[in-house]
Order: structure tokens, then sequence, then C-alpha cells
């Protein structure tokens, strides 16, 4: 099998590598194709091509003009982007599989509507519109909006076999965002740390190798073309929960969103994976049915995520810092 990825090797790229890898027995032939600035030395055993379509230089798709049997797409967040790549290897991909995400769903804004008790989103719910301006704008305001878009694009060209996948927020190791992360460190450090509504809320996260297996399965099923699937965990853990598998919560303090709201600390921001009130749910029927997929079970993921960053012993880069969190505790006069 010869394989294009589309995209970085350091998280996702990596992940879907090690899927291939590992269905093919190690004997297919990978190429990652991407600007070398994430994982410079790539991976051992795969080869490296250079490839910037930011600039849509047709130059840059030449080296990429071969047959591919499969071609997985992590780096398109424009639709001229997928358009760039479809239209210059048109009669080069056996199966195009493209990295969505479930931002694409108009349900997603609910999450920040503050009388919603849960977001539910299947792949029968409406994808966000995408106006032509909304396709060139660089904020992440329009991430869902030009990713729906990208969507439309691939899946008008009937000519090109092509499967979507629409995970959640993927976490595991080499995950470069940390949002994960951050909860690791709290609930294995000596510290107290700052519990959101007694962390009882729920966001359906994306374990990486089970993304990369559904890529796999989403590259090599023929009922999977001309469908797009939502990946994330099955059964998936509330805040707390995933705290106590990975350590503790006896150094947890559990606050309001009021109170939290009156220190200014910003949902999903400041605390990554909160969203006040509200769980964040993501029906997976269609690909375990389709596609035979099944997820890691959550405290295994959960565990074997907190050992892979425990491992690089550092400092999480995102949310609240430990001393912000002692000034927000002191009010509590904790």
């Amino acid at each position: 099998m010869k394989a294009l990825i589309l995209g970085g090797a350091q998280f996702i790229g990596r992940h879907v590598t090690d899927a291939i890898l590992k269905n093919t027995g190690g004997r297919a032939n990978i190429t990652h194709a991407n600007r070398g600035k994430t994982k410079p030395d790539g991976i051992p055993g795969v080869s490296h091509l250079r490839f910037d379509r930011s600039n849509e230089n047709p130059d840059e798709l030449k080296g990429l003009q071969q047959d591919w049997d499969i071609v997985i797409d992590l780096s398109a967040y424009f639709p001229r982007q997928v358009e760039f790549v479809l239209d210059g290897l048109k009669g080069h991909i056996g199966r195009y599989v493209f990295c969505s995400t479930i931002s694409v769903y108009r349900e997603s804004l609910g999450s920040t509507h503050p009388k919603k008790s849960s977001v539910w989103m299947t792949e029968a719910s409406e994808l966000l519109p995408c106006s032509p301006e909304q396709a060139v704008d660089t904020s992440m305001m329009t991430y869902g909006n030009k990713k729906a878009e990208c969507e439309r694009v691939i899946l008008k060209r009937t000519h090109q076999a092509a499967t979507i996948i629409r995970p959640s927020v993927v976490y595991g190791a080499h995950d470069p965002t940390d949002r994960f992360a951050y909860w690791i460190a709290r609930a294995t450090g000596k510290s107290r740390y700052l519990l959101p509504e007694n962390g009882i809320t729920i966001t359906q996260k994306t374990y990486g190798p089970d993304l990369g297996q559904a890529f796999w399965l989403a590259a090599t099923k023929p009922q999977a073309v001309g469908r797009a699937y939502n990946i994330a965990d099955q059964e998936p853990l509330s805040l707390r929960d995933s705290l106590k598998v990975m350590g503790s919560l006896d150094n947890a303090v559990s606050v309001s969103a009021e109170f939290l709201e009156s220190s200014s600390v910003r949902p999903w921001m400041d605390l990554p994976l909160w969203i006040p009130s509200t769980h964040f749910l993501v029906d997976t029927f269609q690909a375990r049915s389709d596609l035979g997929f099944t997820s890691t079970p959550s405290d295994v993921a959960a565990q074997a995520a907190c050992d892979a960053f425990l491992a690089e012993a550092r400092a999480p880069k995102t949310g609240l810092s430990l001393e912000a969190e002692i000034e927000i505790l002191r009010k509590l006069h904790i």
C-alpha cells in the first residue's frame, strides 16, 4: 500500500502513521508531505516531501503527482486548499480521507449558550454555512465554517472516492495543545487547584490512537465512500472521573461558574475542556456501525495520556498558571 499523509508528523499525523503501519504489518509505503516545521526530522522509516499548500503554487504539487492508494489530508483549513490538492492530484488518488472537526456543526455553537445543559451532535446535525468572506478569513472564529465548506467542496467532486472524519478534541501522546495535559498536571501535582462545578460536566473527546485507526478504517472500507463520521470516546468520562483516573481529587477545590466568571477565568482558555454547565456530546453510532470503529475504554485512554505526558517531565503550556490559580484561591481564603 502506498499512502500519502498531508500535514505534520507531530500529533495526529503520527497516530495515523502508527495505525497504517500496524494494520499493514509495517509494509506500507508512507510519505509525509508538509512544511517540515513541527517535526523536521520526520518519523523513521517514513519518507518526507516538502509541501506548502498555503501559496497554491502548482510547483508544490510536482513531487506529489504520483499514484497513491490513499491520501489522508490533515492540513487543509480553507476550501481553496482542498480544491488545490484534489484538482492538482486528480486521477492520482485512490481513496481520499479528510480530517474535519465536530466544529462544523451549527449545534457546536450552542456550547456558548448560557441555558444549554447539553450539546448533542450527530452526522445529521446541520452544518455551519460559509460565506465567501468566511472562506478566506484567517481567524479561528470561522474555523468551523471553513471546515464545513471544505467538506462541501470534497463531496461535490463525485469522481473522487472520499470520506470525511470529524473528531472532537483530540488528546493523547504527542499532543501539542496541552489541553488535557493541563488537568493531568493538576491531578498529579501537589498544589490546590480549581475544579469548575465539581467536575461533573462532560466534554467528549477523541483519543489519538483511536483517531488514527478511524482514518485507516475510513480509507479501506468501501462503505465509507461519500460518508462523514464522528469519531470520539464511546463512553466519555466527566472531568471529575478523568481526574480520579489520572491522579487525585484531594487537592481539588470545587467552585461555581459564577465565581469563576467574577474572577475573570475564561472557560476553555483558562480552564481547558470546560464549558459552563454544559455537556459536549458526540454520537458515534454511524462509525461503529459502518466501519466497525471501537474506542479505547476512556479510563485506559486517560491513564495512557497521563503516563505519556508525565514522561515528558514538563509543565503544560495551556491554561491558568499556578501563580494565577493561587491568587484566585486566595479569594476563597484557601
